[in-house]
């Protein structure tokens, strides 16, 4: 993932105390809408603090995470000590084959570097009819500019549209695309074959 311009691990212990956090809580609420039903293996990758981990163990979910920032992992960990949570990339998944029911990846799309190897590596982690859950932001008119505004720092962000994201999954052989918008997240749900 490309956070080489966006130090995420300075904020880990602090991140869901302040605006950041509770801005990601309306992305959760989002992914929570997703049929989760219970003893579901989840993979959250760019799992940050762990919070969106919790709250699918909630629901009976058995939660793992992937996230490349240490910082981040300690505090997932530490949230979350019965999950397995591991420092790694979303391009290079460090699980094994068909190993999970659903991945989801909230608010870290737009910072992967090849979000077409993350896709490869999400089918392969993917028991056969797994799904998939991508929760973007929705900017809208926005998303140009501000595309535009991290390319001038040369940031590897890049915020799609809801129609990008969903050609990505297509692209890469996933199924049963479909497109929800729930405020200010577009989540896109595949499936894999």
């Amino acid at each position: 993932m490309g956070h080489r311009h966006v130090r995420f691990g300075q904020w880990a212990e602090t991140y869901d105390h302040g605006i950041r956090g509770r801005v990601a809580q309306r992305f959760y609420r989002a992914v929570l809408t997703t049929e989760i039903p219970a003893g579901c293996r989840v993979l959250d990758v760019g799992c940050g603090t762990g919070r969106l981990l919790s709250l699918l163990a909630e629901r009976g979910a058995v939660g793992s995470g992937v996230e490349i920032a240490p910082e981040m992992v300690k505090v997932a960990q530490r949230a979350n000590p019965q999950m397995e949570i591991r420092q790694g990339t979303a391009e290079n998944l460090p699980f094994g084959d068909s190993t999970f029911d659903l991945v989801v990846t909230c608010l870290a799309y737009h910072h992967m570097d090849a979000p077409e190897r993350f896709l490869a590596e999400t089918a392969r982690v993917l028991v056969p009819g797994g799904r998939l859950v991508v929760a973007e932001p929705r900017l809208g008119v926005l998303r140009r500019p501000v595309n535009a505004l991290f390319r001038a720092r040369d940031h590897v962000e890049r915020f799609g549209s809801a129609a990008e994201v969903r050609a990505d999954l297509e692209r890469c052989g996933l199924t049963s695309v479909r497109t929800r918008v729930r405020g200010v997240t577009f989540l896109v749900e595949a499936t894999r074959s």
